[in-house]
């Protein structure tokens, strides 16, 4: 599902007060980026824990619970199609969204107390510009 401007409203006003919350982008536009996807997110997850909180273990079992969620989306075969995937969840708000991108993103794992719209506001931008240039096309 690709999402909407409403949807973009609903993650815009997400916070997750003290709580992390986690957007994910992965670029799936080959069939070995698709079969790597869990790999990636996971040295991604592992390096953004290492770089925020470093040894923090309460700050790093409270995203434990996303990074078990999105790792079980990414392996239960059943990835959407598309050339990008944008992921966000907070699990301790019980709060997860996927969206399948027509576009690639850039690999990235952003944690805070808001998530990342930034790469999907762009993949959104490059998805009017392309629906565009078919509408001129015809």
């Amino acid at each position: 599902m690709t999402p909407s401007p409403e949807d973009v409203e609903t993650l815009a006003a997400f916070s997750a007060d003290e709580r992390p919350a986690m957007s994910v982008y992965l670029d799936l536009v080959t069939a070995d980026k698709r079969k790597s996807a869990s790999k990636h997110f996971e040295t991604m997850a592992d390096q953004k824990l290492s770089e925020q909180y470093g040894t923090d273990r309460r700050r790093r079992k409270m995203l434990q619970e996303d990074i078990e969620i999105v790792h079980m989306y990414l392996t239960n075969g059943s990835l959407p199609g598309g050339a990008g995937l944008a992921i966000f969840s907070c699990a301790s708000s019980l709060f997860w969204r996927a969206y399948a991108l027509p576009v690639a993103v850039p690999n990235q794992v952003d944690i805070g107390p808001t998530f990342n719209l930034v790469p999907l506001r762009r993949a959104m931008k490059e998805m009017e510009r392309r629906q565009e240039l078919l509408a001129e096309a015809i």
